[in-house]
């Protein structure tokens, strides 16, 4: 990894911030139970709307809307300090969550402290599926669950999360083994219902610690279905590359797929999740009515 120093022109005045039109509060906890060898964390997200807040692992999908600014309150109740890294996002650097290093010189983003908080403001640029994530002991404190999808649309009104099937696979300290692979939080998926004829959006995403390259398949008893790819890391694939293709994709850890999936037969389905050498670690059910 290599970090590039962009620098701003002295003739240039900085561009002045967009009033945020929307407030999300991201409170990173500890989990009962949690200790210092073995901790479990987790992120609750409150929308302001008086309800308490509902920790959740891997984090609650936050869904943000395109041109909207926004301003998202990390709010630290761990023991130790973090920040909260947006993976993907084209954002001021200041807020990008790299603690020490994003910003500039005399102004650089700061660990998030016990006991205090951290304001990130930006204006999402383009629509995708994107993450977050901590950039402060990062294997440590992802492992423990901080991590989370945060997916990014043309309108808030419009979408639709019944239409998505949203796959962060992870890794977890709730396992002995670190190499496990957890799905949405857990190693033992419930089964998922799919309307045929009904056209999804999988939005396929890991941050696996300790597997680099993770393979993910969709089959129907040994047959293997196909899916049409359109984004790639948050960016919509050119036409000539938006193909129809086997469902089939391997993915490293901080990429993300998108791809258009329509089951026209009923029937039951697999989600397989190998490592390269074929070794099976997660099958997720689904059925198709």
């Amino acid at each position: 990894m290599i970090g590039i120093s962009v620098l701003e022109s002295h003739a240039r005045a900085a561009p002045a911030e967009s009033r945020p039109s929307r407030h999300l509060r991201l409170v990173a906890q500890a989990a009962p139970g949690s200790s210092a060898s073995r901790p479990a964390f987790s992120y609750a997200l409150d929308v302001g709307d008086g309800r308490p807040a509902q920790p959740s692992r891997p984090g609650p999908t936050l869904v943000l809307q395109r041109g909207e600014p926004v301003s998202i309150t990390v709010v630290n109740h761990l023991p130790e300090p973090t920040s909260v890294h947006w993976h993907g996002i084209e954002l001021d650097s200041y807020y990008d969550g790299v603690a020490g290093f994003a910003g500039h010189a005399g102004h650089l983003a700061p660990e998030i402290a016990p006991g205090d908080s951290f304001v990130a403001h930006f204006t999402p640029p383009r629509s995708g599926t994107f993450m977050y994530h901590p950039h402060v002991g990062e294997v440590r404190q992802q492992q423990a669950g901080l991590d989370g999808v945060l997916i990014v649309v043309d309108s808030l009104r419009a979408y639709d999360p019944e239409n998505d099937i949203v796959l962060l696979a992870t890794s977890s300290s709730a396992s002995p083994d670190s190499t496990a692979v957890f799905l949405n939080g857990t190693a033992t998926p419930a089964l998922r219902d799919l309307r045929v004829g009904k056209t999804y959006r999988v939005r396929l995403l890991t941050l696996h610690n300790s597997r680099p390259g993770l393979i993910v398949r969709l089959t129907r008893d040994s047959t293997q279905l196909a899916w049409r790819a359109i984004a790639k890391d948050g960016m919509t694939l050119p036409a000539d590359q938006a193909t129809v293709r086997p469902a089939t994709q391997q993915i490293g850890n901080g990429e993300t797929y998108d791809f258009e999936l329509m089951v026209s037969t009923p029937g039951q389905l697999w989600l397989n999740i190998t490592a390269g050498n074929g070794q099976l670690l997660l099958s997720a059910p689904m059925s198709a009515r």
